[in-house]
């Protein structure tokens, strides 16, 4: 058996611990060292091999009173491997131990997870994602579309779209903070200009816009693995906002050219809200979000959760409690 913490000064042996092992964007290197960027955590890829099996998860590490808790970085990551392995809830339980993790936070991938990893008793589901299945031809797929969206896409013939990476990435610097601020969207989307500018220049991130009178007016970002493509960010102006479905097409046609076979579109801000009735009339089919809330250290956490003013029997928010208490 080998365990190895893979840091991010190490991006190929990272790459390499990847091989072989059905993934998304959020595990890869390029997608954790852009959110590294932004949170400034200590961020690794776990990496555990036993006999021919093979598991990996990117871990971020956060402070609190000096005390160590964990979280998988943004994105649609977790634990995920070659084949399952029942034994490992048991090894990663040592391992947090010699660690001194207080809890942990780990976001499963909806599509990837194995449920071998963990104990289903740790595992919470508090929304969806939506996600084409990418195999299928882009025909096929335009005939999964709802009557609107197909209207949309027809429509999308006389958009003129931009592919230049400089440009859009301007545009996306220029406007995404209040974008996203008008939206409401939570603080974990309110990535630093360095994460947007690593990111948009990574080989496995496909970005496409659109031009109007005034220049460009929206711009859209994915991101892809041998396995999976997602779509991470959208970005427009009044004028952009009507070419969001073509944008997503657009995207839809990249994931086929990379013979991915799943293009995550996300899912709403809240279950079944504008959002997600949006990006499910693409034909998708819904999957839950996962996320295991594990605690490592019970008499810690409780203390930690007191000190914070928070409620440690209360796992179903935010997590771990005392973390809440310190967002803006």
């Amino acid at each position: 058996m080998r365990e190895e913490c893979i840091p991010l000064d190490r991006p190929a042996a990272w790459q390499a611990a990847l091989d072989g092992i059905p993934h998304a964007f959020g595990h890869t290197w390029e997608n954790c060292y852009s959110m590294h960027l932004t949170t400034g955590h200590n961020t690794f890829l776990y990496l555990l091999e036993f006999n021919n099996i093979r598991i990996v998860c990117p871990i971020a590490e956060r402070s609190f009173e000096g005390h160590i808790d964990i979280v998988t970085p943004y994105g649609f990551s977790g634990f995920v491997g070659t084949s399952p392995f029942p034994d490992f809830p048991r090894y990663w339980s040592q391992f947090v131990a010699r660690r001194g993790y207080v809890c942990g936070y780990i976001g499963l991938n909806p599509i990837l997870f194995d449920p071998s990893y963990y104990h289903i008793s740790d595992c919470y589901s508090y929304n969806c994602i939506y996600a084409l299945d990418t195999t299928k031809s882009l025909e096929e797929l335009f005939q999964g579309l709802s009557k609107n969206r197909k209207r949309q896409i027809k429509k999308a013939k006389s958009t003129i779209f931009v592919f230049d990476n400089k440009k859009l990435t301007s545009f996306l610097l220029d406007n995404y903070l209040d974008f996203y601020r008008l939206k409401g969207a939570s603080e974990v989307y309110q990535f630093a200009p360095e994460t947007l500018v690593e990111m948009c220049h990574k080989e496995n991130v496909f970005m496409v816009g659109t031009e109007g009178e005034s220049g460009i007016n929206s711009v859209m970002v994915f991101a892809f693995s041998p396995n999976f493509g997602e779509y991470l960010i959208n970005v427009s102006s009044n004028e952009g906002q009507e070419n969001s479905a073509a944008l997503i097409w657009r995207g839809v046609e990249e994931a086929i050219n990379r013979n991915v076979q799943w293009l995550n579109l996300g899912g709403g801000i809240q279950p079944g809200d504008g959002v997600a009735q949006f990006k499910e009339r693409f034909g998708c089919a819904c999957f839950p979000i996962l996320a295991l809330k594990q605690v490592y250290n019970n008499s810690l956490f409780r203390q930690l959760c007191e000190k914070a003013g928070a409620d440690y029997n209360d796992l179903s928010g935010f997590f771990p409690p005392y973390q809440a208490k310190r967002r803006p």
